[in-house]
């Protein structure tokens, strides 16, 4: 007949559960004809495969979807919890800083030691110094606006009083004049 599965009587005992399990399924399947074997067969629980669902035990195979199904609402459960935790995360934070360039020779070689401070603490720049900057309301705009990225509010503020930051003070002030620097934190 088609779609028969013929295992060997010499089938090591490790992969028996795999066929017990299969059998379990094809025995009470409602498709079983489909797979060329008749009612009397299935009934009979002969042609396809031995008969370890009789030798094992009719709740073998309960209890192995009760594992098998507890295990999948586990990691549902668990990937749910994790996405709801995530969720509750601090906002993220951008700084901008609206500054004007007094040395570009100073400003260049200032540059590679901020960007690199502020990855260091977590920062993340928008690459925005040096854009252009056009008014649409209000006073005029700065003539530079640099914008970063922060994860929470405390790390954008904490970075602006680190010790990282304090030590480049000096080419900073040699290189630009901060007109005004402000946090933003951004609502859920």
């Amino acid at each position: 007949m088609v779609g028969r599965i013929f295992l060997s009587q010499a089938e090591p005992q490790g992969r028996q559960w795999m066929w017990t399990f299969a059998y379990g399924l094809l025995r009470h399947s409602t498709h079983f004809t489909h797979l060329g074997v008749d009612s009397e067969t299935r009934e009979a629980g002969h042609g396809c495969l031995p008969d370890v669902w009789e030798e094992q035990g009719g709740n073998t195979m309960k209890t192995k979807y009760t594992v098998a199904f507890s295990m999948l609402a586990g990691v549902a459960i668990g990937v749910v919890a994790v996405q709801g935790l995530q969720a509750q995360g601090k906002p993220k934070a951008y700084t901008v800083s609206e500054t004007e360039t007094l040395d570009p020779a100073a400003q260049a070689a200032f540059t590679p030691l901020a960007q690199a401070a502020l990855k260091a603490a977590g920062g993340r720049t928008f690459n925005t110094a040096g854009g252009k900057v056009v008014a649409i309301d209000g006073a005029a705009p700065p003539k530079n606006a640099v914008i970063n990225e922060w994860d929470s509010l405390d790390q954008a503020t904490a970075y602006y009083k680190s010790k990282a930051w304090n030590d480049i003070a000096p080419q900073r002030e040699k290189a630009i004049k901060t007109v005004r620097r402000y946090a933003v934190e951004a609502v859920k």
